[in-house]
């Protein structure tokens, strides 16, 4: 286990602000995650972070950062043309999905070049072209971290939802070890969002690779490369209203698109804030991305408080406009 004091945590999110902590620990095994546990830290002063991709500090953290860095792929069993895998909570999320690609199972490649990790892409659902990760979860492994008590949660007890789960509702109480993943062995695809379906007519042909490849190649053009530009993707969740409202804002801005969203319609918060001028905008190093509105990023030395100075001030100016209050799906810290 490796252990720092008075660390700065800029390496350790994607947004890059440089911000402090007072202990940082990195688990990079089972049974360093075990010691961790037994230690009798503090659950309250205690931060469970990943990739730091979906995350926003705005000061300093005074207490405990555990940095899970597990790694691990296993091969559970092959029943009923669906494989079963146990994939620990540290590994990349993109590194899984290219050794899924490689290996011909099916259910993940819409997920392709997302900065996360597999416990982090779980706690967010985290989703992409017409698939969500909960699709493919089997159960998850986690640890109540103020009792202590490890156990095995269900899809259905995970408590998905649109970007959130069961974890993400009650941060800070769990910490997620391993993620059994229900994959398929026979091709099935989802080519329906964007131009996905062009772009592979256009290579040839659909196969697990070319799909993966065509995300990948509109992810690059559309978002920011967080090694290069400060960010944390999506800033807000796009918004569900009920048929009513929809209705109600069709009318008054016939522009706005509408996708069904259970009972309701989801709307594009892209659209909302690149309605009212912001893509682009930029305030010293705060700023909205030039090709994706809904994507705040760090031009070099931007503090938390900006950016969220920002990410209040376009969320003022929707509901201004709109009557709908946009909220955030990066977590604040």
């Amino acid at each position: 286990m490796l252990v720092f004091e008075n660390v700065s945590l800029k390496p350790y999110n994607t947004f890059g602000v440089d911000v402090s902590a007072d202990r940082l620990l990195e688990l990079r095994t089972g049974g360093e995650v075990d010691s961790f546990l037994a230690s009798g830290f503090d659950a309250g002063s205690c931060l469970i972070l990943g990739s730091g991709a979906n995350i926003l500090f705005t000061g300093d953290f005074h207490g405990t950062v555990a940095r899970i860095a597990t790694k691990g792929i296993r091969e559970i069993s092959r029943q009923d043309g669906r494989v079963l895998l146990e994939v620990a909570a540290g590994e990349v999320w993109d590194d899984f999905v290219r050794h899924c690609v490689a290996q011909g199972y099916y259910g993940v490649e819409n997920l392709a070049l997302i900065p996360a990790q597999v416990g982090g892409a779980v706690v967010q659902n985290i989703g992409a072209y017409g698939c969500e990760v909960k699709d493919v979860v089997s159960s998850v492994r986690a640890v109540c971290l103020k009792s202590g008590e490890e156990r095995s949660f269900s899809r259905e007890e995970c408590g998905f939802g649109y970007r959130t789960s069961l974890f993400k509702r009650h941060r800070g109480e769990y910490m997620v070890r391993s993620v059994l993943f229900s994959l398929s062995l026979e091709p099935l695809f989802h080519t329906e969002y964007g131009d996905v379906a062009e772009r592979l007519r256009q290579r040839g042909g659909t196969t697990i690779s070319s799909v993966y490849e065509v995300v990948s190649e509109i992810r690059r053009e559309k978002l920011p490369d967080v090694k290069v530009l400060g960010s944390a993707g999506s800033f807000f969740r796009n918004p569900v209203v009920p048929d009513g409202k929809w209705q109600e804002l069709h009318a008054a801005f016939p522009q706005l698109k509408g996708f069904p969203e259970g009972d309701g319609v989801k709307l594009s918060a892209a659209q909302l804030i690149d309605s009212l001028g912001w893509k682009g905008y930029r305030c010293g190093d705060a700023g909205v991305h030039v090709r994706q509105a809904l994507v705040l990023v760090n031009y070099g030395r931007a503090t938390g408080g900006e950016i969220l100075q920002l990410a209040c001030d376009i969320r003022d100016s929707v509901e201004q406009r709109y009557g709908m209050r946009l909220e955030e799906e990066v977590i604040i810290i």
